[in-house]
Order: structure tokens, then C-alpha cells, then sequence
């Protein structure tokens, strides 16, 4: 009875993001000479076959395969006395690589808060990425890696901390790595933030705007929110203009008391129409603020004993700086105090322990900020009849 031979069996494991398809087999037994050694052959995509590598061992790998491609693959024992052959199975495996789609859209460049730039992207739910490398320039053409991020549900979302975006205007794109943490060649468009810039006051009190336009929607931009902030109320839309308009002027004049602080803050929101994604994006600009010269008119009489209903109550009228530090007191000839207060609207009816006082000449004494935090203080007469 002859000796039962066993024959080689292969098997194949690919690896795709380290481009290798890994090959394992059993020893061929039992030639009487032994195996001389194992040679690897293959072909790719129908080709003819070639010899990989003549090995002595079970172990192989094929390095450097070519992306989307077949390859088959078999092992050829060889005899010591070179007399024997014996054939594996044939292995055949498609080198398949992950697909990266070429719709990576920056989505939006916005200015979140001082100094802080939010990006967004969008990619489509069948792209086998892992994330995304973020490029930023001064100049929109030498572009430096500033961080990486990974892809989450859309929008993926990254925050650049390293800008100075009061005084800047910056450039993105995108690169995605794929999910062997591969950066592809995919870049996306660009994205800028917008600028705001504001001229001082010189032409009394207009505040004068002026911004860069946002670039680049997909929608393109269907025109821009001009916003004002007063004091510490919550920011108002004073008008929309279209996408041309890059200036805009706002007499303040009227509201010399409507800031609590006495500064005039503006951003710009830029509004996109809807893009072939469904998305319909807002980009905020940075805040800029106007600090005026504050007003500051305190009369020198008052009559409350005519009652007439005219110049009755003793205040003053302050216009452009900081209510929120604000104290006025009146003083007799005596040095007492007989009235103070901490509410800018609150005015003397020039009553003290509930008697009218009447031709008198009172010392008062005014102290405020104004809207940079500089202390005011103001001391006079005002007389009373």
C-alpha cells in the first residue's frame, strides 16, 4: 500500500490599507525526495501568470498590489530530485480600496465668538471616510495643516482656535483621509470668514461698516444681516442689503441713551441660497464696536414751586457711556446729603424729608464711566426756586 501524500492548500488574506494580499499554505508531504521549495505565482486582472517568489518556507506576501484589481494566486511544490510537481488550489481576491466620493463640500466658515473660527463640512452618507485634515492661509494660495478632525454626522464639525479673527481674514480647504487614514486628493472648495472693520467716529456720530464678501458657497450668497448690539440687549437686525453691498452707514445719534454701556457693537451675518445639498447656510463675521464721546449736560437751576409741569425734576442728561456705574448726589450749603441715587432715569423733585426746598443754591456731584471704563466726575451748583 502506498504512502498517502497530502497536497497544499492556500489562503489568501488582503489587507487593504497597507496594499498586501497575505498567502499562508500547508507543506506538501510525502515525497520521498522532500520539498525542494514553494514558488508563488499570480496574475492580475486575466493576465498571463508570473512567479512572485520561490520560498522554502509557508509563508509569503504580496506587497505594492494594485487598488480595484483581481488577483489569482497559486502555489507550485517542487520536488528535491526536481522530478515532482504538485499545484494548490487557485485563490482569487479583488483588491477592492476604500472609495472616497469626490462631494467633500466645506460647508460653512463662521466666527463664533473673539478669536474663534467654526468650520463645517458635508459628505455624503455613503463615503468611506475617516476624517479630515483642515488647511488655513493668510492669502488664500499657501495653504498650512493647522489640525485634523474626525468625520461625525453631518455637518462634521471643527473649531479653529488659533486665529485672530477681529483683525483677519482667513482662507480654508479640506483634504479627507480615507478610512486607511490615507489623505486622498479630494480637496474641497474654499471657505473664508468674513471681516468687519469700522471706521471711528469722525463724522460725528455715524458709524461707518465695511466688510470682505463670504467666500465660497456652493448657493452663493443671497445677501447679508447687518446686526447692532445695544449695551447689553440682544443683538437686532437694522437691515438687510444684497450680495453687491459691502458698506454700510448707522447714525447712532438718536440712541445716545439706549446703550446701557455706551458702546455700539455690529457683526455681519451672511445669508446663502439653498445649494444642491438642501443646506441654506448663515455666516457670522466678527463683532466690532464704537465707543463715542460721551455727552454729559447738567442744568444749573430748576422750578419745582411753580408747577407748572416744565423743569420740575433735576437731573442729568447723559448721553453715550457706561449707566451701569453711575451715581449723582446733591449736597445743601451745609454739607448734608439730601438726595442720591444710583438710576440714571431718576431725577430730583427737589423735595428732602418731604418739604419743598425753595431759593436755595445746592451742591451736586456726579460720578459715571465712560464706555472705555474711564471714571467722570462732575461737581457744580444748581440753584433751586
Amino acid at each position: 500500500m502506498s504512502i498517502p501524500h497530502c497536497t497544499v492548500y492556500l489562503e489568501t488574506i488582503r489587507d487593504e490599507c497597507n496594499q498586501t494580499i497575505s498567502l499562508n499554505w500547508n507543506s506538501y508531504t510525502n515525497w520521498s525526495s522532500g520539498v525542494q521549495n514553494y514558488e508563488v505565482l499570480y496574475k492580475v486582472n486575466g493576465g498571463n501568470f508570473i512567479s512572485h517568489s520561490t520560498v522554502t518556507g509557508y509563508t509569503q506576501t504580496i506587497s505594492n498590489v494594485n487598488p480595484n484589481s483581481l488577483y489569482c494566486i497559486f502555489i507550485k511544490a517542487v520536488s528535491t530530485n526536481l522530478k515532482d510537481t504538485s499545484f494548490s488550489n487557485q485563490t482569487c481576491i479583488y483588491t477592492s480600496y476604500p472609495f472616497v466620493s469626490d462631494t467633500n463640500y466645506l460647508q460653512n466658515v463662521s466666527v463664533k465668538k473673539e478669536n474663534q473660527i467654526e468650520i463645517k463640512i458635508y459628505t455624503p452618507l455613503y463615503n468611506t471616510i475617516n476624517g479630515y485634515k483642515i488647511n488655513r492661509s493668510d492669502d488664500g494660495i499657501n495653504f498650512t495643516e493647522v489640525g485634523s478632525v474626525s468625520r461625525s454626522p453631518n455637518p462634521t464639525v471643527y473649531i479653529d482656535n488659533g486665529v485672530t479673527s477681529n483683525t483677519n481674514s482667513y482662507i480654508y480647504n479640506i483634504i479627507p483621509y480615507d478610512s486607511c487614514d490615507n489623505t486622498t486628493n479630494k480637496v474641497t472648495n474654499i471657505g473664508g470668514n468674513i471681516l468687519l472693520e469700522i471706521d471711528n467716529l469722525n463724522d460725528g456720530y455715524i458709524s461707518k461698516l465695511k466688510w470682505k464678501q463670504y467666500q465660497n458657497w456652493n448657493g452663493g450668497v443671497s445677501g447679508y444681516n447687518i446686526y447692532r448690539i445695544l449695551g447689553n440687549t440682544n443683538p437686532t437686525i437694522i437691515s438687510t442689503v444684497n450680495s453687491s453691498e459691502f458698506n454700510y452707514e448707522d447714525d447712532i445719534s438718536q440712541f445716545y441713551s439706549s446703550s446701557s454701556d455706551g458702546q455700539f457693537c455690529y457683526y455681519i451675518q451672511a445669508i446663502e441660497n439653498i445649494n444642491q445639498f438642501g443646506i441654506a447656510e448663515l455666516s457670522n463675521s466678527n463683532k466690532v464696536c464704537v465707543k463715542p464721546q460721551e455727552i454729559i449736560y447738567i442744568p444749573n437751576s430748576f422750578s419745582p414751586m411753580d408747577k407748572n409741569g416744565l423743569n420740575d425734576l433735576f437731573r442729568p442728561i447723559i448721553g453715550f457711556a457706561n449707566y451701569n456705574e453711575y451715581s449723582f448726589k446733591i449736597y445743601n450749603r451745609l454739607g448734608q446729603l439730601i438726595f442720591e441715587t444710583n438710576d440714571i432715569q431718576e431725577g430730583w423733585n427737589g423735595k428732602y424729608k418731604g418739604y419743598l426746598i425753595h431759593n436755595e443754591v445746592l451742591i451736586y456731584e456726579l460720578l459715571i464711566e465712560t464706555s472705555d471704563g474711564q471714571p467722570i466726575k462732575r461737581n457744580g451748583h444748581v440753584s433751586i426756586f
